[in-house]
């Protein structure tokens, strides 16, 4: 017969046994992030945003459909309903954007610019929505006339000025405490932040000096002229969709945003334009153009904005939430 010896493991020291427990910590605590020497694929800084703004997305944008519903019935004189019940969704949608503010998961992604300068220009757009209501309502009425005799559409603009102010003041900040920041993360955070403030300040500035001037007669600039700086948004806005569109096939694992979310974008801008044209067309009374065409590219736009909510709140696997991390081979000590 012939005898086979199996040779047994042999026990491990307990040197060895503390150098495998070691070697353990270091895994788990690089997966972590903590510490160790596993190396992580970073993620972008704005990725564990998107599913809280999808949801964000797809609750303004039922709302400020229902609005367009109902300021579209007003204007067509379909219902005589009072100006608080056209602007009822516009509340309720600064309601949510206040209540985003103060959410824990808004909390714990956004930085502290962000979530002042998101709240004070929530508040800012209620004052003005507040006074642009009272204005509609109660300024013909004889018997509030000595209340509003002094409430002139002048008055209405300063909310807006003072969010824009606010937002050119806090994205400046951010970008400055980018650039004093030494550290990459936190810097790349602040510029993240700033760069939309900035952005938007910059385009909104001028459009809301012509549409103050148009609105209260100082100026007879033509509708078309006021819209111009939202135009030159909606170009490099576009500009900014094809680079993402380049971008985003060829990186499916570093790319923030989703093929379907970036064709929504793009869809969206000339829906956006086509819109402008029609309200500049209804402004300047062109004969044979009602508001209700204005709908028309709305609706559509309002589709494609749902739908992709809908996806940045859905496919929580391209945020990196659901798949497991892929790490380096560990280095032990």
């Amino acid at each position: 017969m012939i005898k086979m010896s199996v040779k047994k493991p042999r026990p491990s020291s307990p040197t060895e046994n503390t150098a495998l427990i070691d070697a353990g910590k270091i895994g788990v605590n690089g997966i972590h992030g903590t510490t160790g020497n596993v190396v992580m694929d970073e993620k972008p800084a704005v990725q564990p945003l998107l599913p809280l703004l999808g949801e964000l997305l797809v609750f303004i944008d039922v709302l400020m459909f229902i609005f367009m519903i109902f300021l579209s019935l007003k204007l067509s004189h379909t219902v005589d309903w009072t100006w608080w019940a056209i602007f009822a969704p516009g509340y309720a949608m600064l309601l949510v954007l206040v209540l985003m503010t103060q959410s824990k998961r808004f909390t714990k992604r956004a930085s502290l610019l962000i979530r002042l300068a998101w709240l004070m220009s929530t508040l800012t757009l209620a004052c003005f929505l507040l006074m642009l209501n009272l204005y509609l309502d109660y300024v013909d009425i004889a018997v509030l006339a000595p209340i509003f005799k002094h409430f002139s559409l002048s008055m209405i603009f300063i909310p807006l000025w003072v969010m824009l102010g606010v937002t050119l003041v806090f994205g400046v900040a951010s970008l400055g405490f980018a650039c004093a920041n030494s550290d990459e993360d936190k810097r790349r955070k602040h510029i993240i932040a700033g760069v939309p403030l900035l952005f938007f300040a910059i385009f909104f500035g001028p459009f809301l000096i012509m549409l103050e001037l148009r609105v209260t007669g100082a100026d007879t600039v033509a509708w078309s002229s006021v819209f111009i700086p939202l135009w030159v948004f909606d170009g490099i806005s576009l500009i900014f969709g094809v680079c993402l569109a380049v971008y985003t096939p060829g990186g499916s694992e570093g790319a923030v945003f989703t093929t379907a979310q970036v064709s929504c974008f793009l869809t969206v801008l000339p829906c956006s334009v086509v819109f402008k044209v029609l309200l500049v067309l209804v402004l300047e009374q062109v004969d044979g153009i009602q508001f209700f065409y204005t709908m028309i590219p709305l609706s559509v736009m309002q589709v494609l904005l749902f739908a992709c909510g809908l996806d940045m709140r859905l496919r929580v696997g391209h945020h990196g939430q659901t798949k497991p991390p892929k790490a380096s081979p560990t280095q032990l000590p």
